[in-house]
């Protein structure tokens, strides 16, 4: 299931809304509740003016709740920053990636990526 600007529930009960996310079928799932971080596989958020914000408040809440892969689209940049392996005690990602237009790149659960696509569909 794919969700924008949907609200997904993290552990401290707080319910940010990502530009974009993917979580674990079926949709019925999701009638009585927003899903949490056991069924996200995907959380993005799409920087322009939100960028420093997407990297500081964000990336700690969405590591302490233990989402499991989490990207900045910067737009302006035409950057991809990929998070992965948090550490919810430090609220931190042991494992950053960054991406330009040219490359491409693999999701933990989702496949390859091409930088270029992304940027293009996200414009």
């Amino acid at each position: 299931m794919i969700g924008v600007q949907d609200p997904v529930t993290l552990l401290d009960n707080s319910e940010p809304e990502p530009d974009i996310y993917v979580a674990k079928g079926p949709l019925e799932r999701y009638h009585n509740y927003h899903p949490g971080p056991e069924h996200l596989l995907l959380v993005i958020e799409v920087s322009d003016a939100t960028l420093h914000r997407d990297k500081t408040a964000k990336y700690s809440a969405y590591a302490a709740a233990g989402i499991q892969e989490y990207w900045v689209i910067d737009v302006y940049n035409r950057v991809i920053f990929q998070y992965t392996k948090p550490n919810q005690v430090d609220g931190v990602y042991a494992s950053e990636n960054t991406y330009v237009e040219k490359d491409e790149f693999e999701s933990l659960y989702l496949g390859k990526f091409s930088g270029r696509e992304l940027i293009l569909q996200l414009k």
